[in-house]
């Protein structure tokens, strides 16, 4: 089975996707992200999308600028 995370939102014309294959994903505005994502209202180091060791993701605000949503609520 292959998972993909597929970001998008109102500000965001384009969506973004991500295959997960890896335990941990850097989400943000800079390059050395795994899921680089150019807008304004994105840190450079925004948020961390990790794996648990049962295979269960969990997503992590890094202390960004603007918080973070999932499905509309914040993390």
């Amino acid at each position: 089975m292959i998972l993909k995370l597929v970001a998008q939102s109102r500000a965001i014309c384009e969506p973004h996707e991500l295959i997960l294959s890896d335990s941990s994903y850097g989400v943000g505005r800079m390059h050395d992200n795994a899921l680089s994502i150019q807008h304004d209202g994105i840190s450079g180091y925004h948020a961390e999308l990790s794996r648990t060791p049962v295979g269960i993701f969990s997503l992590r605000d890094l202390h960004s600028s603007f918080g973070t949503l999932l499905n509309g609520e914040r993390v």
